[in-house]
C-alpha cells in the first residue's frame, strides 16, 4: 500500500499548526528524503546510502511518519529540556578523586549507588 502525503494529511487531525516553523521545515526535508521510499518502493538501504544517514535512522523515520503522519518527523523537544542533565554527585566524587581512592570507593559504591 503506498501512501500519499495527501492522503496522510487527510487522516491526521490538523497538528502541524502545533508546531513551529523550524519543526514543520525539518519534518517536510525529511518527507522529501523518505518519499521515494514511502511511494515509490526505493529500498530505504538506497535511501540511507544516498542522503549518508544511518539505516536505522531512516527506518525509524519511516515508522514515525507511519505512526503519525507528517507530524511524526518533526523532531519533539526532550521533556527534560530546562532540567540539568549531569552525573550523580557520587559519581563526580569518585571521578575526581585520586587514583588510591578510586578502587576503594568504587568498591563500597559499587553495590549501593551505582
Amino acid at each position: 500500500m503506498q501512501l500519499a502525503f495527501h492522503d496522510v494529511m487527510t487522516e491526521q487531525p490538523p497538528l502541524l499548526p502545533t508546531l513551529s516553523e523550524a519543526q514543520r521545515a525539518q519534518a517536510l526535508e525529511r518527507f522529501v528524503i523518505l518519499r521515494p521510499a514511502l511511494e515509490e518502493g526505493v529500498p530505504q538501504t538506497q535511501i540511507a546510502r544516498t542522503y549518508h544517514l544511518p539505516l536505522s535512522t531512516v527506518q525509524r523515520w519511516i515508522k514515525r511518519y507511519r505512526e503519525h503522519g507528517l507530524i511524526g518527523l518533526a523532531r519533539q523537544q526532550r521533556s527534560d529540556r530546562g532540567k540539568p542533565r549531569g552525573m550523580p554527585s557520587k559519581l563526580v566524587q569518585l571521578i575526581d578523586s585520586s587514583p588510591d581512592d578510586r578502587g576503594r570507593e568504587a568498591k563500597r559504591l559499587e553495590a549501593t549507588e551505582l
